[in-house]
């Protein structure tokens, strides 16, 4: 069947919840004290293999999303744009640190003037300029953001569960 990678996305998001619920009861079927069985060995048995059909299908899942997430579309493939958002949230994350850094030293030469003789640090950048290229990395997330929500909600993949 064909859908959408968005819709594939949250398919895969559905089937983890469920992995997850049957493996809490398998576990808490697996022990019981007898005579006060939760659940019967059929019922043991049938969430086992249901447990075991939800992993095959996730499997397969998983298989056709990194497919559709390899194909180029105005050529760039959602991976390659995946990959962008992690170097501009990496630069972003850099410049959010240099910021309150030259902040910091904004901040402590105030307290150090009355001090003839304390040395004065000082940035080789402006609090001004620090925003100006957090705000810029910023706009390029939300721009990497849109593009890759563009690409999964119009890349149709083969999807067989």
């Amino acid at each position: 069947m064909k859908m959408s990678l968005a819709q594939a996305l949250r398919k895969r998001a559905e089937l983890i919840s469920n992995i997850t619920t049957l493996q809490q009861r398998v576990l808490e079927a697996t022990t019981y004290v007898e005579g006060h069985e939760s659940y019967t060995l059929e019922d043991y048995a049938a969430m086992c293999n249901d447990l075991t059909l939800a992993r095959e299908k996730l499997i397969a899942l998983k298989i056709a999303i990194d497919k559709g997430n390899h194909i180029a579309q105005n050529g760039k493939s959602v991976y390659e744009a995946i990959v962008e958002r992690g170097d501009i949230n990496a630069s972003l994350m850099f410049a959010q640190q240099m910021r309150s850094v030259v902040h910091g030293i904004s901040s402590r030469s105030y307290s150090y003037r009355n001090n003839e003789d304390a040395p004065e640090t000082k940035s080789r950048t402006t609090i001004k300029q620090a925003d100006e290229y957090v705000d810029g990395l910023q706009q390029k997330m939300r721009d990497i953001d849109n593009e890759i929500s563009d690409k999964n909600g119009s890349l149709q993949i083969e999807v067989n569960i």
